[in-house]
């Protein structure tokens, strides 16, 4: 039984060797050939050469629009033509979709009002706003903000530089 097993063992070995494929990879054999569906509602234009710009209304000599040939690769184009004003009317269908909706959700509404004062675990930037600016506890935008900076109002000298880097200085 060692011997079979044994023999069994090294035949298995010799034939995994020979094999010519070099380790790569082929993949499966004899498949048919894989052709693209065609889009619903679109027509396959194939590829081809035209010539580009206007080669006998030019004058004698100028040389003003020369004519060339461009190569065009294959694509698809829809069926149907659209004007702008349909593609006008679908943009306006589609704008307030359930898409927009959710892709738009809480993105700017959630960060439009801050309200300082029902903050569970605000920052320390935002406690020394609270403290110092009591006007800005209230749930409003800030269409005109603050710039001018009072020095001798921050923490600390390394808070004061950099908030004087971010801004430009008063003139």
């Amino acid at each position: 039984m060692k011997k079979f097993l044994l023999g069994l063992i090294s035949v298995a070995f010799l034939a995994s060797c020979g094999s010519s494929d070099h380790g790569e990879l082929v993949g499966v054999q004899n498949r048919p050939t894989w052709y693209p569906s065609e889009p619903y509602g679109m027509v396959y234009i194939p590829q081809g050469s035209f010539t580009m710009g206007n080669h006998d209304e030019d004058v004698p000599y100028a040389y003003t629009a020369p004519a060339k040939v461009v190569s065009v690769p294959a694509f698809y184009m829809d069926q149907t033509e659209v004007t702008n004003n349909e593609y006008r009317q679908f943009v306006s269908w589609v704008k307030d979709s359930i898409t927009r909706t959710r892709l738009a959700e809480g993105l700017v509404e959630e960060f439009e009002y801050i309200d300082l004062a029902e903050m569970e675990d605000p920052t320390f930037f935002q406690e020394y706003v609270a403290l110092n600016y009591p006007d800005s506890m209230m749930r409003r935008l800030d269409w005109d903000p603050y710039l001018e900076w009072d020095k001798n109002r921050y923490p600390s000298a390394e808070y004061t530089e950099v908030v004087e880097s971010m801004y430009l200085a008063p003139e």
